[in-house]
């Protein structure tokens, strides 16, 4: 993580004290996170990123002062972005409202020089708990429960994990949403299913009906089984990019139609 972060507009050393422990951040964690992708130089869909900032506020009743443009929201995540020199990295931009007053900070992290990640990425299901699918766990609150699924990833060599809703169909990855595709068929878990209501899964599915190798994108229930006759499986993980899924079980997956349909999500 870049050492220097951009609070309320004022970019202080993260060590800087700057809330107080009764805080909403700090005691009650009631943080919204937008996460941007910072790559060779330019900001993408960042127009997108705060328009969906925005409604996510308005869905979490936070008041958004009339000075949150999208000038505003542009500009604060250039000054971090300038101070650190990064030419490929995920901006963090963070709100929180505590009492009257609404609260931002902005962090970021370099990432490698690509969009498309398709090394060695396995995958299995997570049988422990399942994922909430009502309206307002689609706001992008930051979710603790996080770290032990992903401590359970490293804990059994497993790079991500396959979540699961109340009726046992996919609901999304610790990190993004499963896109699955079966010859000339891609599809998503719907976001009634649990799934992550983020820019790069609204981007995808547009990216995949322009591209001329589906006859079908669709947003459908899908059970985990179903997933061994794939003929391709990635997840789009907001402010990252696409991770094609190598492996899960024994089934090994190509990433051919993958790396051809980032084209059409870069051009969007």
């Amino acid at each position: 993580m870049f050492p220097i972060v951009n609070v309320n507009g004022k970019l202080v050393d993260k060590s800087t004290p700057v809330f107080s422990l009764d805080h909403a951040a700090v005691h009650r964690g009631e943080v919204i996170q937008e996460k941007i992708r910072f790559f060779n130089g330019r900001f993408l869909f960042q127009e997108k990123h705060y328009f969906h900032l925005m409604a996510n506020m308005r869905m979490a009743r936070m008041d958004i002062p009339i000075s949150f443009t999208p000038d505003f929201f542009y500009s604060e995540i250039v000054k971090l972005q300038s101070e650190s020199g990064l030419e490929n990295a995920v901006v963090y931009f963070n709100v929180s409202q505590n009492f009257d007053q609404t609260d931002f900070w902005v962090t970021a992290a370099a990432l490698p020089e690509n969009w498309h990640f398709n090394s060695l990425f396995q995958i299995d299901q997570y049988r422990e708990t399942h994922m909430p699918s009502g309206f307002h766990h689609r706001i992008h609150f930051t979710i603790p429960q996080e770290r032990i699924l992903m401590k359970f990833a490293q804990e059994n060599d497993l790079n991500d994990l396959i979540l699961l809703n109340e009726s046992k169909s996919i609901a999304r990855s610790i990190y993004g949403n499963f896109f699955v595709i079966h010859g000339n068929k891609i599809a998503t878990p719907k976001l009634e299913n649990g799934a992550k209501d983020d820019v790069l899964r609204t981007v995808t599915l547009a990216a995949a009906s322009h591209a001329p190798y589906f006859d079908t994108v669709i947003e459908e229930e899908i059970f985990p089984f179903s997933l061994v006759k794939a003929d391709e499986i990635f997840i789009a993980r907001d402010g990252f990019g696409i991770i094609s899924v190598s492996n899960f079980k024994k089934q090994n997956y190509s990433t051919e139609i993958t790396s051809q349909l980032i084209d059409f999500v870069e051009e969007l």
